[in-house]
Order: C-alpha cells, then structure tokens, then sequence
C-alpha cells in the first residue's frame, strides 16, 4: 500500500479536504462543526430523479449549501407550496 504522503486521495480522505497537506492542517484553527440537527419522523420517500436547467440545479445546491437542509426538503417544500396555490 502507498505512503499517505503519496498519495493525494488519501490525504484528502486524512485532511478532509482536497490539496491539504499536514503542514496546511496545522496552520489552520479547528473549526468546530454544529451538531447534527435531530431529524423528524418522515413518511416513506420513494427515489424521483428530475433533470433541472443549471441555473436551478445550481440554486438549489447553493440552497442546500446555505441553509443546511437535504435537497429532498427544499424540493418536497416548494412542490407543497406550488399544490397550494394551483
């Protein structure tokens, strides 16, 4: 098996980011994650795969990004609030 030094996936896998190298990990401060959020109890989801024009497909990763919440929320979301007003 490879060194780890030699190895870019296993450094990014080690260092949890891409390019890190240990003397990048050291400089940097640790920073501290928030707690997972309990999750609720959900009715069974079934797999739906939708193809999205970029601009939207980009939004919502930035959502996802920015709020903290699983694709399939903010998806489930706005397809309840559309419902409601058609």
């Amino acid at each position: 098996m490879s060194d780890i030094t030699t190895n870019p996936i296993a450094e990014a896998i080690k260092f949890r980011q891409l390019g890190a190298t240990p003397k990048q990990e050291q400089s940097q401060q640790p920073q501290e994650q928030p707690a997972p959020k309990p999750k609720e109890q959900k009715e069974v989801r079934r797999r739906v795969t939708a193809y999205l024009p970029i601009p939207l497909a980009k939004w919502l990763n930035t959502q996802k990004f920015d709020t903290g919440r699983e694709i399939s929320e903010i998806v489930e979301e706005a397809l309840e609030e559309y419902i409601e007003r058609h």
